[in-house]
């Protein structure tokens, strides 16, 4: 049975109708006595003798007793969990909710106090009220959910045409709070398609063999002998050693019952492309022959015996002879000439065995070896050590590794090499890996599969670093590895402590998928969670960020996703939380534009309200500030590209505010000098005491130039204005072009000078208020540039996260001594034995 879609495990799982043992932990044993909790079971990956529902059927027949339907099935307790879970709000709503309140609390009381000041000094109550509403609307910062919205939404356009589906809106953003990305194996990091990677044959010891490409497709893939230093070099069939490989490609293609054919449409997919059916281990023999130039065999062998596959014999077995009278290896063909020769040339059968199994299983029924010429050479008992010697260290990188052999007879087999697969991991997970780690993120893998597989998989992807050892009991108590089995062992009040550092989860069930995942975030983590199966369909859900595969993906886990990744690329994860960084910064500068523009209104009017001036600005013109300040040049400081730093810098907290203590300044500071301007220019203006259209006129251009050129120095909160390249964002240039000809139209076209009180200005006027605006991008060069500790957000980089977050195992033991020595070391050991103190012994 082909479970992968549920349990995560890789390849087929036998199964059998004798009952199986219950073993369990001790605490666990208590509490099957004592409770019905379904928790207590044996895990899925262990029931041997249960068939569940949605998995397919590889190889025999059988028939099944029904014992549970509807929602007693996993998938149906998978269901059940999905609905119970609750949506969490991303953390940009959660702070764009709380700046809306305060603004709109803080505004309405200013405005309100501004009104009943105005009111009291005798000012009338109509014009008082106008300009208080005015106030408001022009205060509170109506345009933010545009803003918001307008540059989430193009956030999800950039995704798509990086082949990410983005399904909500907030989810973009989202993405840049990410500390930490758990990511399935199976279809996730790995391509969920077993794939040949090493070949050895007795004849050549010493050589390394193996296979280029990944997946089922042969095209692009060749046969070659590794040279050592990212070199090697193809095996052609002109070169000596094909004579010796041809033979364990041979067998395997042989001793087949995979189907595959190059066009047509996937049996289990759906989708156009190679046919495929069969187990994926055979499947990948058939595509390595391919790639070693062996069109498939089968069809030139009449098959006269079969022996199936068990656990019990733990080998295949095919009698087979050549249609035509000769063999498609000479090696076969000189095992028959042999045979034919020592019956006394009575035989024109040609027939041969061709056996493929556990190399245990194998060797030890062979009499002869492959030689470099094709030729049998005998087996004794050192090249049998050899041999399984390097089985075993090909397993112990992750591979699969079955062994080949034919002959005429069973009890004299010719032992022809050995060929190790793995389900290897996509292409680019590593360097995503590496790339989320210099920013900031951590990636933890969680697997339904084996402890070894799930090692080897975390090393060749680089979550567990290059250290090539095992290293789950570190000097100091950290583990780096835990198992289902031993997270039920831990109480669940103290779970999301005892699994940080943690980095594998193996043998786990989609139960302890959202645990770990609820663990992660009642610890302060934002969690990012990718799968394809449908076991990882509720930690998905549950998870911040569920990412599902697109192309491999079940339905179930991408309706519960909230990114769908169209070409299953891993690396697409490190641009969506690039994405998401630069998105959050750039609302960042749209507020500390927004809000500078609404500080200088408010400012302008209060002090014009308290020390007795008449006020500087008309309703109309206030309100045509708040439209055009609100409109195109705020909006498009949403989609400025970002700072590369920004990208690289760690993510920010959750509970980080969106208004910080810099940007305050910034808007605080920038809001004086506009104040300042408006308010010198209005004065200078105001000679007779009486406020005419030429007053009025030159006052809201000032402001309006003021913020013109503040829009532009907010473009970015650390480079100043001459660093920028104004062609960078184009959206701004033309928003800058339209807010400029509005102006215009203000001030010189008769219709709207009669709506805005406005009059025509010269054209020193308007060099005078030009050149007076632009001490705006001077005050913010000074900030940048002498006082950006001030002034600037900081951007930590990645690389000054705590040493325990970066911690990669791959360190020598030295920095390791160091850090046991040190005082953090010293609090991290004392937390982990108390933790363990209250946890249960896990031997």
């Amino acid at each position: 049975m082909d479970e992968s879609s549920l349990t995560g495990e890789n390849t087929p799982v036998h199964k059998t109708s004798a009952a199986l043992a219950l073993s369990l932990p001790v605490q666990l044993q208590l509490q099957a006595r004592t409770t019905t909790n379904t928790n207590c079971a044996l895990p899925l990956t262990e029931q041997r003798n249960i068939v569940f529902m949605g998995t397919l059927v590889c190889s025999g027949r059988g028939r099944a007793l029904v014992v549970a339907v509807g929602k007693q099935t996993e998938i149906g307790k998978i269901s059940c969990e999905l609905a119970e879970i609750e949506e969490r709000k991303s953390p940009l709503q959660i702070k764009i909710d709380e700046l809306g309140q305060k603004l709109a609390t803080y505004s309405s009381l200013f405005i309100a106090l501004i009104a009943l000041l105005g009111w009291m000094l005798g000012k009338p109550f109509l014009e008082t009220v106008t300009v208080a509403v005015s106030l408001a609307v022009a205060a509170i910062p109506e345009g933010l959910p545009i803003c918001v919205t307008v540059t989430l939404a193009l956030g999800v356009l950039r995704m798509a045409r990086r082949n990410a589906i983005v399904k909500k809106l907030p989810v973009v953003e989202s993405l840049g709070c990410t500390t930490v990305v758990a990511s399935d194996k199976t279809g996730t990091l790995t391509k969920n398609q077993m794939t040949a990677r090493s070949v050895y044959s007795l004849a050549f010891p010493q050589h390394k063999f193996g296979f280029t490409g990944v997946g089922y497709v042969p095209a692009g893939g060749k046969l070659i002998r590794d040279e050592g230093i990212g070199k090697h070099v193809e095996i052609l069939p002109t070169s000596i050693e094909y004579t010796a490989l041809n033979p364990i490609l041979g067998v395997g293609a042989i001793c087949n019952n995979a189907s595959y054919s190059a066009s047509g449409v996937d049996s289990v997919e759906g989708r156009s492309g190679p046919a495929l059916s069969g187990q994926p281990t055979e499947l990948a023999l058939l595509v390595a022959a391919m790639k070693a130039g062996i069109d498939d065999p089968r069809p030139l062998y009449h098959r006269l015996q079969e022996v199936p596959f068990t656990s019990d014999r733990k080998r295949m077995e095919v009698k087979a002879r050549p249609v035509g009278g000769s063999h498609t290896c000479f090696a076969f063909t000189i095992a028959s000439d042999l045979q034919k020769s020592k019956m006394g040339g009575s035989s024109s059968d040609h027939y041969l065995y061709f056996v493929k199994g556990m190399p245990e299983a194998v060797v030890g029924e062979c009499k002869t070896f492959t030689e470099s010429d094709g030729s049998a050479a005998i087996l004794n008992d050192f090249d049998r050590q050899r041999a399984l010697s390097h089985a075993r260290m090909m397993a112990s990188d992750g591979l699969r590794v079955l062994a080949m052999a034919y002959g005429t007879s069973l009890d004299a087999l010719t032992f022809a090499g050995l060929i190790g697969m793995e389900d290897p991991p996509r292409e680019g997970v590593a360097e995503a890996v590496h790339s989320l780690r210099e920013g900031g993120v951590t990636t933890i893998m969680v697997t339904g599969d084996s402890k070894e597989t799930a090692f080897a998989v975390a090393r060749r992807c680089g979550i567990l670093g290059d250290a090539g050892k095992d290293i789950s009991d570190m000097e100091y108590g950290a583990t780096c590895a835990l198992s289902g089995a031993e997270v039920d062992g831990i109480p669940a009040r103290n779970l999301p402590d005892s699994i940080g550092g943690v980095r594998i989860f193996y043998r786990v069930s989609p139960r302890h998928k959202l645990s770990l995942v609820r663990a992660l975030q009642q610890h302060g983590e934002i969690v990012a969670m990718t799968g394809d199966g449908v076991n990882d369909a509720t930690a998905l859900k549950a998870a911040d960020i569920g990412i599902a595969m697109g192309k491999s993906g079940t339905d179930v886990a991408k309706e519960a996703a909230d990114v769908v990744l169209t070409d299953d690329d891993f690396s697409t994860i490190t641009q969506a939380i690039s994405e998401g960084k630069g998105i959050f910064f750039n609302i960042r500068n749209f507020l500390a534009f927004q809000l500078s523009t609404s500080f200088a209104a408010l400012a302008i009017e209060s002090i014009a309200t308290a020390i007795g001036l008449p006020s500087p600005l008309n309703a109309m013109q206030i309100l045509w500030i708040n439209i055009i300040m609100d409109g195109p040049p705020a909006q498009s400081l949403g989609v400025e590209p970002v700072d590369p730093r920004i990208l690289k810098a760690k993510p920010r907290k959750p509970n980080e505010n969106i208004v910080t203590k810099a940007l305050l300044r910034r808007a605080v500071t920038s809001a004086i000098l506009i104040v300042f301007l408006t308010l010198k220019v209005f004065d200078n203006e105001l000679d007779d005491g009486r406020v005419t259209k030429r007053d009025t006129t030159m006052t809201f251009m000032t402001f309006v130039n003021c913020d013109l050129f503040n829009a532009y120095a907010c473009r970015s909160s650390n480079r100043c204005f001459y660093e920028m390249n104004i062609l960078d964002n184009v959206s701004f240039v033309w928003a800058i072009l339209g807010s400029v000809i509005g102006q215009l139209a203000v001030i010189y076209f008769p219709p709207l000078q009669k709506v805005f009180q406005t009059e025509a200005l010269r054209m020193k006027d308007l060099l005078y208020i030009i050149i007076l605006s632009s001490t705006v991008l001077m005050l913010d060069t000074i900030r940048k540039k002498f006082f950006s500790f001030f002034f600037s957000d900081t951007l930590a980089p990645a690389s000054d996260k705590k040493q325990d977050d970066q911690m990669t195992f791959d360190q020598t033991d030295d920095l390791l001594l160091t850090e046991m020595n040190s005082y953090h070391s010293k609090e991290r050991s004392r937390n982990i034995r108390s933790r363990m103190g209250s946890s249960v012994v896990i031997t």
